[in-house]
């Protein structure tokens, strides 16, 4: 119950992050950024929902739930990196431009001339268009991420051939195979098919292991 409800809560804060940025920053206008939050709320709520259906046995409840669960999981996971990537580039050219104005300011012999401030209504304008924009390139670039892995995932097996030399191996096991079979997430997403497919490519290299 702890876990859960610490999961519930990380899970909480991730949509929040994700929702800050790319809906509040963007500025959306209504009625729009209302129902992108409900959605955005509905997708997170899908993952415990997903989790709690398939503890309790119910696979058929579970099954699509659980696909759009881990696919949006995927993709928030992504979501999360690339926008936290681009708040830490952001925070550093924040901070550089910062120190060049000061370095200017303390070598500068004079004191410049008063200016006209700028008006705020451009550079709101140029704000929220770069807002969207990196919204929008961040939103793409997790989503041909998310769809790479997927694709990877469904697509078909690979079977890589290492040759591993030991100096010391006894001549009684020269040519000895050993098929090695790793992340294969059987469930919702890869069943009975899937596990067939397996078996029999790991039956054709003949392991003796």
């Amino acid at each position: 119950m702890v876990f859960f409800a610490v999961f519930c809560s990380i899970m909480g804060l991730l949509h929040f992050y994700v929702g800050r940025r790319l809906l509040h920053d963007t500025q959306l206008t209504q009625p729009w950024k209302h129902r992108a939050w409900l959605a955005l709320f509905a997708l997170g709520c899908s993952i415990p929902t997903a989790f709690m259906l398939g503890m309790r046995g119910e696979r058929s409840l579970a099954q699509w739930p659980s696909r759009l669960a881990y696919v949006w999981l995927g993709y928030l996971f992504y979501l999360v990196l690339f926008l936290a990537a681009r708040d830490v580039v952001r925070v550093l050219g924040v901070a550089f431009a910062w120190l060049g104005r000061r370095l200017q300011r303390q070598q500068a012999a004079t004191p410049a001339p008063p200016t006209t401030p700028p008006s705020a209504q451009p550079e709101m304008n140029r704000r929220v268009f770069m807002a969207r924009t990196l919204a929008a390139g961040t939103g793409l670039a997790a989503l041909g991420t998310t769809g790479l892995g997927v694709r990877a995932s469904l697509g078909e097996l690979t079977t890589p051939e290492v040759a591993v030399r030991l100096t010391r191996l006894p001549k009684a096991l020269d040519g000895f195979r050993i098929a090695q079979i790793s992340d294969v997430h059987i469930g919702t997403m890869l069943g009975k098919r899937f596990l067939r497919a397996v078996v029999e490519t790991t039956n054709r290299l003949k392991p003796d292991l």
